[in-house]
């Protein structure tokens, strides 16, 4: 099942929002779970990555590798602005 437009549209909606509370706030608790417990320099696929801020602060904090795929192509600019690798894909569509 391929993403509609109009889901796409809710999803850029709340985008920005996200990224928002990322960039001032940090990862909240439920990710700093997920940080603590990835060991130094793992690999990691961050699917549905949106701007890459996770992606970069992981490679920041935990000198962690990978990639992530996004759909948008707003995002998948500011992943590649923020020097995240980015594969730009509907994941739904296979």
């Amino acid at each position: 099942m391929s993403v509609d437009a109009r889901t796409l549209a809710a999803y850029d909606a709340r985008a920005a929002d996200y990224a928002k509370l990322f960039r001032t706030r940090g990862p909240d608790r439920h990710l700093q779970s997920f940080i603590a417990a990835l060991p130094p320099g793992a690999r990691v696929l961050d699917l549905g990555c949106g701007d890459g801020a996770l992606l970069d602060h992981l490679q920041r904090a935990k000198r962690c590798t990978g990639y992530g795929v996004e759909i948008d192509d707003a995002q998948v600019l500011a992943c590649a602005r923020r020097g995240v690798d980015v594969i730009q894909r509907d994941i739904e569509a296979g």
